[in-house]
C-alpha cells in the first residue's frame, strides 16, 4: 500500500464491481456511522469484458441513487446475452 495511509474500517469490501459497490453503498444507507472501505485491483482502464447487469438492476441502482451516473458513463445496452 504504497502512498496509501492505514486506516481502520468496520467493512471492508474487496472488489469494486457492480456487486461491491452496491454493497457499499446499501451499508452506507442503512448505516451511514459505519466506516466502509472498498479495495478494486484495477484502475478501471481497460474495458471489463463480459461484466453484465441485467435489466432488472435499473430498480436496485435507482434505489441507490446512483441510476443518472451510471447512465453517464460508457455502457453499452444489449438486448439479450449469450455464452458458451
Amino acid at each position: 500500500m504504497r502512498g496509501h495511509q492505514l486506516q481502520a474500517y468496520d467493512v471492508l469490501i474487496l472488489g469494486g464491481g457492480p456487486a461491491g459497490c452496491a454493497t457499499a453503498l446499501a451499508l452506507r444507507a442503512q448505516a451511514p456511522t459505519l466506516a466502509v472501505g472498498l479495495i478494486e485491483a484495477s484502475s478501471y482502464d481497460q474495458p471489463r469484458i463480459g461484466e453484465v447487469l441485467p435489466g432488472v438492476a435499473r430498480v436496485f441502482l435507482e434505489h441507490l441513487g446512483v441510476w443518472k451516473a451510471f447512465q453517464s458513463e460508457r455502457v453499452r445496452r444489449v438486448h439479450s446475452t449469450l455464452s458458451a
